[in-house]
């Protein structure tokens, strides 16, 4: 491993560690040692998870956005001239200062890079995870949910940013670093990322994990850091402007009434995450803490509302349940052979299914195919096409 972000376990604990048999193919439970485990995660498997992503990328589309945008920031950082629809991007000073470095001119090295960025939660997965089975889980997990057909349609919002945070949170055991990822995730989008340590803060609580006060300090602390540091930067380095909260209180009329009116089409994002919630707390031994369950059901609560008074109703409310299902469903914490019967293809493809097939509900109504903005990107940029 590059970094041992199970750091503070012996290797003697190490050795104990009885890991998931993951085979895609048997129901069949078989506990061993370490040492003995055999590489029994199948081709299959890794094939049907890596065939489903594809799929959500293919069927769903790609969308480039805030183009203009990021190039202004690339330019000129926080001296930006933007309309005021766009004004709020302003709420995200790391992906700023990152443009500002880099300093890329056009909008289409910009787009590669941002393609580039999405891949994060792949290199999360890598650092975090101890073993092989352990990766497979944390994949089969963002697989199931679109998350890969919410990145792809949203290129240049920078979500998997926020996914591979989440997953650092969640997974992490060193604490410096959890405290240092959420510094980062809140300057990246300082909202989205506050409400995700405040869901991330009461599940802990709720869960009694044994590590519940390291973790809740660590991100209490990088919360806190970056809050000082985003007062500090909008008080002297950015101009006034009307930030995300702002926005989406000036139109929370015209879209909660276009997200009430999708709500059936718009509430089938979180379905996958929600069936594998109930299979965590059903099967994971989840269900002896009441307590949790309230939790989960007020955080789902809070993420559906939250995606009901945004432009971008889908994504936001997939976003917010991410870091539940992820606490919930977190394979450490979940029984021997709870991922292996999760991930034969009897019980994966149908749930996988569901996230391949569900459009998303955005500002744009019923995204269902994407790629004719592909088209439309390039002869933006390039000029008509020759067919």
């Amino acid at each position: 491993m590059l970094l041992d972000f199970g750091a503070g376990r012996g290797a003697s604990q190490l050795e104990d560690t009885v890991p998931y048999r993951i085979t895609g193919e048997s129901d069949d439970v078989m506990p061993f040692t370490l040492d003995e485990a055999p590489r029994t995660v199948t081709a299959s498997t890794a094939a049907i998870l890596a065939g489903a992503a594809a799929l959500q990328v293919v069927l769903g589309g790609m969308r480039f956005v805030d183009g203009s945008m990021l190039l202004q920031f690339s330019q000129v950082g926080f001296q930006a001239q933007l309309q005021d629809f766009s004004q709020y991007l302003f709420d995200s000073p790391l992906k700023i200062v990152l443009l500002r470095l880099l300093h890329l001119d056009s909008a289409t090295a910009i787009g590669l890079l941002f393609i580039a960025v999405n891949f994060l939660p792949l290199a999360a997965i890598w650092l975090v995870a101890r073993q092989q089975e352990e990766r497979l889980a944390l994949l089969a997990i963002v697989t199931i949910m679109p998350i890969w057909k919410v990145m792809f349609q949203n290129i240049g919002v920078g979500d998997s940013v926020v996914i591979a945070c989440t997953i650092v949170l969640v997974m992490a055991k060193c604490w410096p670093c959890v405290g240092i990822t959420t510094f980062a995730m809140l300057l990246w989008h300082f909202q989205q990322g506050m409400l995700i340590c405040l869901i991330l803060s009461a599940l802990c609580i709720a869960a009694q994990e044994p590590d519940r006060r390291p973790r809740i300090m660590s991100i209490l602390l990088g919360a806190a850091a970056a809050t000082i540091v985003f007062s500090i930067l909008k008080a002297y380095f950015m101009s006034t402007y009307t930030g995300r909260l702002g926005f989406n209180l000036t139109h929370m009329g015209p879209s909660l009434r276009q997200n009430l009116l999708f709500f059936p089409i718009g509430i089938c994002a979180i379905v996958p995450g929600t069936l594998l919630i109930i299979e965590a707390m059903q099967r994971g031994g989840r269900r002896a803490r009441p307590a949790l369950g309230s939790v989960t059901l007020g955080a789902i609560g809070l993420a559906i509302c939250t995606g009901a008074i945004t432009t971008d109703f889908s994504r936001v409310m997939l976003l917010l349940t991410f870091p539940i299902v992820l606490f919930l469903a977190n394979p450490r914490a979940m029984p021997l052979g709870f991922f292996e019967k999760l991930v034969t293809s009897r019980a994966a493809v149908p749930v996988l299914a569901i996230g391949v097939m569900t459009p998303m509900v955005s500002w744009s109504g019923i995204d269902v195919y994407l790629w004719p903005t592909v088209l439309v990107t390039f002869q933006k940029y390039f000029g008509a096409m020759p067919w």
